[in-house]
């Protein structure tokens, strides 16, 4: 078990009540492009989904993970629901980090994220994200990520988002286990403050297939400055059977500013 901070250097909770009404605003949902390259961010054995009164039948289970630089977390304990739509809730302080999470994965078939960051150390840190619903129906053949990030001065003279290492996007869309790309990962430019910054990323969509596959997954990595930097990440990833056009990039860029705000006021009480 990693050692936990003390209560003196832990962040403050107080902007989580907000949380719920960031997710909220995902249900509404966008679609989303990403177009993948790597393994999942961190490898844990995946979480058996729990049987239930009217537990479908599903190909692979709901599963999340966090990865905070070396250091991995499971989230899939976290996932609640039954039928084909799951939430995730999750808040946890990982290597001085307070990471806080809230998604939505329906099998038919979509993911929503927002994730919230801030970088209680004193250093640039990365972080990665992973979110996998299994999928019915199909077949599919058209693929959509979107998403968006505000940050958040901390106590330096400027905070920055920029991309993790390991990856050459933020937001990446897999399906069968992450052996299919599906295209259209996102995402590339820095997002640099002195106050306050929002910055959205450019929506993509690809067709592939027709593919019939187990599950979708979404993955979300970037860098974040250190000194208590904020930034409050928003993204759907999504696979469809023909184009829909829905409100993407304004309703999760409207989650990441509410969850953002809610993050910033909290570290100005600390």
């Amino acid at each position: 078990m990693p050692p936990r901070m003390p209560p003196s250097a832990r962040p403050r909770l107080r902007w989580l009540p907000l949380l719920p009404a960031a997710g909220a605003l995902l249900l509404a949902g966008a679609p989303a492009a990403a177009r993948a390259q790597s393994p999942s961010p961190c490898v844990v054995s995946p979480r058996p989904d729990a049987a239930a009164p009217d537990a479908i039948a599903l190909p692979t289970p709901y599963q999340a993970y966090v990865q905070v630089g070396g250091t991995c977390r499971s989230m899939s304990g976290g996932i609640t629901g039954t039928g084909k739509v799951r939430t995730l809730t999750f808040s946890e302080v990982i290597d001085g980090s307070q990471i806080s999470v809230q998604a939505v994965f329906d099998a038919d078939p979509f993911v929503n994220f927002v994730v919230g960051v801030v970088n209680g150390s004193g250093v640039t840190q990365s972080y990665a994200f992973s979110f996998t619903t299994p999928v019915i129906g199909g077949p599919y053949n058209l693929a959509t990520s979107s998403g968006g990030v505000t940050v958040t001065l901390g106590g330096g003279s400027s905070s920055q988002a920029s991309l993790h290492p390991a990856f050459s996007n933020y937001i990446r869309g897999f399906v069968n286990g992450l052996s299919t790309n599906l295209g259209v990962d996102i995402g590339t430019a820095q997002c640099t403050t002195v106050g306050s910054t929002t910055c959205t990323q450019p929506a993509g969509a690809a067709t592939f297939g027709p593919l019939t596959p187990a599950d979708l997954t979404g993955q979300l990595a970037f860098q974040l400055t250190g000194d208590q930097s904020v930034a409050g990440w928003t993204g759907r990833v999504e696979i469809a059977a023909s184009v829909v056009p829905e409100p993407a990039t304004v309703t999760l860029l409207a989650a990441g500013v509410v969850l953002t705000g809610a993050l910033a006021a909290r570290r100005r009480t600390t």
